[in-house]
């Protein structure tokens, strides 16, 4: 019955003038039996390396530059999986690499697929992870802050050497 409720008022419960915009993606709330963390922690990491493997090993499209699968986002239905990759290179790599990878989403989805052995399969999308960009940067800035450090500790004199 709470069911057909809803149906007829779907902003039942809220208040007057918001339409639920501010809630999640349904995929991404919490839907029917909840899983053991364990389970999906274990599908979460074949997932990932059953994409990474096929984009190393069987896709040969050479719009694919070096492609890393940094993280992996299973639903906890298992029907949405985001998959977060990085790739080294410019800019135009990065485009060439996500056109790719849209491309062989359908293969790459039906071996990870066969590797579950579930009833549901999860519909992929591939996102680029800026994290890894971002990691690289300030990895960068500190290594420049240590070059710059010499370099003010070389024109100055040691206490040792005033003595």
């Amino acid at each position: 019955r709470a069911r057909g409720r809803e149906r007829a008022f779907p902003n039942a419960g809220r208040p007057p003038g918001s339409s639920g915009a501010d809630r999640p993606p349904r995929w991404e709330r919490w839907t029917g039996r909840p899983m053991k963390d364990v389970k999906l922690k274990k599908l979460t990491e074949l997932v990932q390396r059953r994409a990474s493997e096929v984009i190393l090993y069987e896709l040969s499209d050479p719009r694919l530059g070096f492609v890393t699968v940094s993280r992996v986002r299973l639903s906890r239905d298992l029907r949405h999986a985001i998959i977060y990759y990085s790739v080294v290179g410019s800019e135009s790599d990065r485009s060439k690499t996500a056109h790719a990878l849209e491309h062989a989403r359908g293969h790459i989805q039906s071996r990870i697929a066969h590797a579950m052995h579930t009833r549901v399969t999860p519909i992929i999308e591939f996102r680029y992870d800026e994290a890894v960009e971002g990691a690289v940067r300030v990895s960068r800035i500190l290594d420049d802050l240590k070059k710059e450090r010499k370099e003010t500790d070389e024109g100055f004199p040691s206490a040792a050497e005033e003595e």
